[in-house]
This record gives C-alpha cells, structure tokens and sequence, in this order.
C-alpha cells in the first residue's frame, strides 16, 4: 500500500448542466460510496469548479474553462486502482450513472467520461492522509509530448513546486505523471485522457481563492506557468470549491 500523500488517483471531470448539478451532487455521495467498496479505494471527493468572469477582482481567464465538477478517487496502489477499475463496483457504478452521463456533454473535445489515472511524483507539506481537509483545490494540467518532457519535469518538479508552495494558505502540493498503460478495453479506455502531467495543491479551510490568486507572488507563478501554454496541444487549470468527501 503507498504511503497516503503518494497514493495514486483518478480524476474524472465533468461539464455538468446547470439544471442537474443540484441533483448530480445529490446523488454524488452514493456513487461514492458504491465504489467504496471497493477496498483498494480509500476515499473520494467532489468539488465544484469556479467560474468568475468579473472585471475586478475576479479569477484570471486561464482558470475559467469548461469543466464544472473536479472528481478525485484515491486508491492503496496502483494495483489495485487498476483492479478497481475492472470490478463489478465500478461497472455498477457505471450503470448507475448511465442515464445521468448520456445528458453531459463532451468537454474540451473528449467525451463526458474521460479521465485520468495519477501516480504521485513529488510532495511538499507531506500530511499522512488522502486529502488535506474540505479547503479548496488549484490544479494545473498539462499535455506534455516527448520533445519537451525533461524540461518540462524539471520545472514542474522543481521551481513551479517550490513557487505553488509558498502560495497563501497553501496545506500540501503534488505533482503528479499519468498512467496510460492499461489494457485498451472498456472500462479503461474510459481512464486515458489528455493531460499526462499535473500539479495540485490543497488549500486550508476558509482559503479565498480569488484573493490568493491575485496576489503578487501567485500572479508571478502562474504568468511562468502561462509561458508553456505557447509550446503544449493541451494545458487546463481548475480552482475548485469541496463539496463533499467520503471515506469507507
């Protein structure tokens, strides 16, 4: 079993209607806990993407895309996440949703459903639990191809961590590479989409993401972090608000 700040994750996003997020987020817990039982998943959780378009004060337009819930699965290891995956579980819990997902729509060129799976790289403010608390979310999520990938790590895992740590408020930050390997068949082909690289940092409870955000140090860390959105296909970055999480 991995230590708990390096477990592995899946993380779906979701385009969800404005008329069935009440109801999305209603039903949310008992998807969760159906994939609870599971045991190589340890915990899940919810949170529901920002969107501020005001002319002051507001989040800066690289944080205002399409996705509108920010879904993260934790499992033990990537053996099991992987089991999981294949499980009468999560085919249940498939099948649960089925009726829900045919009404989302496609999101940023993929289908609905697509998502990633995560292998933890580096920690900092390592904390011994899968989720920092119920504070909010930033990830940063990046399409990184071959001709680019040292650079790119190097960065990622050094001088943009180092810089999202000192963030205000700022609980844990990791970086994350994912896993495309899996066998090509449902449900797996679910779990591969774009976006093999990822930092996310945990906030702590009662963080204002609009006001960090706008800070001088944060404004400086995402312009460098901007600077790659010239040179990748695909770069997304979510700030998001807890709404639920769940544990066995």
């Amino acid at each position: 079993m991995a230590q708990e700040d390096k477990r592995p994750i899946l993380l779906c996003r979701l385009d969800v209607p404005t008329r069935m997020q009440a109801d999305v987020d209603a039903w949310m817990p008992k998807h969760f806990d159906d994939s609870l039982v599971h045991p190589a998943v340890t915990s899940a959780a919810n949170y529901r993407v920002l969107h501020d378009y005001q002319t002051s004060g507001g989040l800066p337009s690289v944080f205002n895309g399409q996705c509108k819930r920010f879904i993260v699965y934790v499992a033990s290891d990537i053996a099991g996440l992987l089991e999981w995956l294949d499980s009468p579980q999560i085919r249940g819990a498939i099948e649960d949703g089925r009726e829900r997902e045919g009404q989302y729509p496609e999101i940023e060129g993929e289908q609905f459903f697509v998502g990633n799976i995560y292998e933890a790289v580096e920690v900092r403010g390592a904390l011994g639990r899968d989720f920092a608390g119920e504070g909010p979310i930033v990830a940063e999520r990046f399409e990184v191809g071959e001709a680019d990938r040292v650079q790119f790590d190097t960065w990622l895992n050094g001088p943009h961590l180092d810089a999202m740590s000192s963030w205000p408020g700022v609980v844990r930050v990791r970086t994350w590479k994912q896993k495309r390997d899996v066998p090509q068949r449902f449900p797996y082909t679910r779990y591969i989409g774009k976006g093999n690289r990822m930092i996310s940092a945990e906030f702590s409870e009662g963080s204002d993401l609009s006001k960090i955000i706008s800070s001088g140090g944060v404004r400086d860390a995402i312009l460098d972090s901007v600077r790659w959105d010239v040179h990748l296909p695909y770069v997304r970055r979510e700030a998001a608000l807890n709404i639920v999480i769940r544990y066995p």
